[in-house]
């Protein structure tokens, strides 16, 4: 197995609120033969499922089938109040559709939707598979709406969810299927499924278009090398820990950081596949009162899988340098971005608030066009228009999801196939203490090496270029001690008011967005938790949090400001 990882940017080496950094990593095992896999079709036979849903069950079935590898297997289960087994596990060449044609034929929809028992059941039959352990997929085909055993919606998903979770301990990737438009089963309950279940969220509109979906599906199980990989991170400083942590490439699913273990947070990474490179972020916090600038080991990782490990020790730039700390790695910060994509979506599609469900879709928006995503923001922008206008999302709005669901689907893909952004730049081989190779920053810039501005910014001068907005070219004057940005309400009243700088259709600048100060001659900017964030120079300003006041970002003479749909460029009177 290779490694190779990269930090988003440097970090400041003191601060006086605690300071998070992404890390990236990359993992790549080598070719491995083929193997085959074993799949499980869960089809919700429930009253629900009546007429067409049921019938494009069926043909999912028999496309499943026909998808099938020679040295692969095939098991089909239905469930409603009980669950059975309708063809048990047989490998491919000894399937005949006559015989499942039969046998789905005997399925036939009524009762309660008892997903959390039916899903024990397949992971129970899997489980206890006979032979060498091989990778495993149970496709689910239901509406998502799974009821309590007197018909009832089920109240409580948390068991559900959980035991999506103990897929993953078992080598089995929980993969839900949702057939025909957008509105014929319930989004947010089938992706967080697929989510906690480390498989992936398919939508097929019409049935011709499932096969290949399938076939892409099976081929990448049977490159699983590896059914579960562990990462155990060691902080060698007290003030860092893992907040957080995602597979994002090439598809993305939450994972699950334990609590430490002797100075160790051991990742369930799920399964890995040979071939190509699987793409990890964990989101890491420091105590921000390191002192000493300079670059320093701040913690080691450990990968294993099966017999084979790997190690990496990542060094983190600490930088009072300005320049230096707003120097980004492109392929860390994208994967970041789509990460952040992926979290707002998941609380979108879960929030019954319009209110929020707006915030979040103006965070979505923004964010896709960061990260160079028009299906995303296309998307986002016809939720939000409805949003505006009815004040509610109307019935489609599962199929508004959906769709955005998929966009941001083939977007992680193709970042997962791109070429290392800039890794001749920022990447490069380095020599590990253990005498292996590992990647690092390689051109991030050392704090000796740092320069000055090469245009000084002063209190008189300074200014804001308006470079994205209705009125390109307008200026606006930073010389107050402090200046507010926002938008103007007879209730509200800021110093530089950007109303006439939004798109006509829209408002995305808050009230009260942000604020820039000057404190010992340095310009500081502070986000002032707007709701679509405030970005410099692609990267996010961390908002105000509950007990954590908000982080300053210096800014400096050809900073761009990015405050919702606004863009402006810090300038000083001779070059604005």
């Amino acid at each position: 197995m290779e490694l190779r990882w990269a930090w988003d940017r440097p970090a400041r080496p003191a601060s006086p609120a605690p300071l998070t950094a992404c890390l990236m990593v990359g993992v790549t095992v080598e070719d491995a033969p083929s193997v085959g896999h074993d799949v499980c079709v869960l089809v919700d036979a429930s009253r629900s499922m009546e007429g067409p849903k049921i019938e494009r069950a069926r043909e999912a079935c028999r496309l499943a089938a026909g998808s099938l590898g020679p040295e692969d297997r095939l098991a089909i289960c239905a469930f409603a109040t009980r669950s059975a087994v309708v063809v048990p596990l047989t490998p491919s060449a000894a399937l005949r559709p006559e015989e499942i044609d039969s046998a789905l034929a005997r399925i036939r929809p009524g009762g309660c939707t008892l997903t959390l028992p039916a899903l024990e059941h397949v992971r129970d039959l899997l489980a206890h598979r006979d032979g060498e352990p091989r990778p495993a997929t149970v496709l689910l085909i239901t509406d998502g709406h799974p009821t309590d055993d007197q018909g009832g919606p089920l109240a409580d998903l948390s068991p559900l969810l959980a035991t999506a979770d103990a897929f993953t301990a078992v080598g089995i990737a929980l993969t839900p299927v949702g057939l025909g438009s957008g509105d014929d089963f319930n989004t947010s309950v089938l992706e967080s499924l697929a989510d906690r279940g480390r498989g992936a969220f398919c939508h097929a509109e019409r049935p011709e278009d499932l096969g290949a979906l399938l076939s892409a599906r099976f081929a990448r199980a049977r490159s699983v090398s590896h059914a579960a990989a562990t990462l155990d991170v060691e902080a060698l400083d007290s003030g860092v820990r893992v907040e957080a942590a995602c597979r994002v490439a090439p598809e993305y699913a939450e994972l699950s950081v334990q609590p430490p273990d002797g100075g160790v947070t051991p990742i369930a990474l799920g399964p890995l596949e040979s071939g190509h490179e699987v793409v990890f972020l964990l989101r890491i916090c420091t105590s921000g009162r390191f002192g000493v600038e300079g670059s320093r080991a701040v913690l080691r990782a450990h990968l294993r899988a099966g017999q084979e490990t790997a190690s990496l020790e990542a060094d983190l730039l600490f930088t009072g340098a300005p320049r230096e700390q707003q120097q980004v790695n492109a392929e860390a910060n994208r994967y970041r971005l789509a990460w952040e994509l992926a979290r707002y979506q998941a609380l979108a599609n879960a929030s019954g608030d319009p209110g929020r469900t707006g915030d979040l879709l103006e965070r979505i928006r923004t964010t896709g066009e960061l990260i160079g995503s028009p299906a995303v923001v296309a998307s986002a922008e016809g939720r939000l228009r409805e949003l505006r206008e009815t004040g509610a999302l109307s019935g489609n709005a599962n199929a508004r999801a959906t769709a955005m669901l998929r966009a941001t689907g083939e977007l992680l893909a193709a970042l997962g196939t791109e070429a290392p952004q800039g890794s001749g730049e920022v990447m490069k081989m380095a020599e590990r203490r253990d005498g292996g190779v590992g990647f690092g920053g390689g051109s991030t810039p050392r704090a000796e090496d740092s320069q000055a501005a090469p245009f000084p910014l002063e209190q008189s001068s300074a200014r804001l270029a308006v470079r994205r907005g209705r009125e390109i070219g307008r200026t606006y004057p930073l010389s107050r001690a402090e200046t507010t940005i926002g938008r103007a309400a007879p209730s509200v009243t800021v110093d530089i008011d950007l109303t006439d700088q939004e798109p006509g259709d829209r408002y995305t600048v808050s009230r009260r967005h942000a604020v820039i100060s000057w404190e010992d001659g340095r310009c500081l900017l502070r986000d002032l938790g707007s709701t679509a964030g405030t970005i410099v120079n692609g990267v996010p300003v961390p908002a105000p949090a509950a007990g954590r006041p908000a982080e300053a970002v210096e800014l400096h003479v050809g900073d761009r400001l990015l405050l919702g749909a606004v863009e402006l460029e810090v300038t000083a009177d001779a070059s604005a």
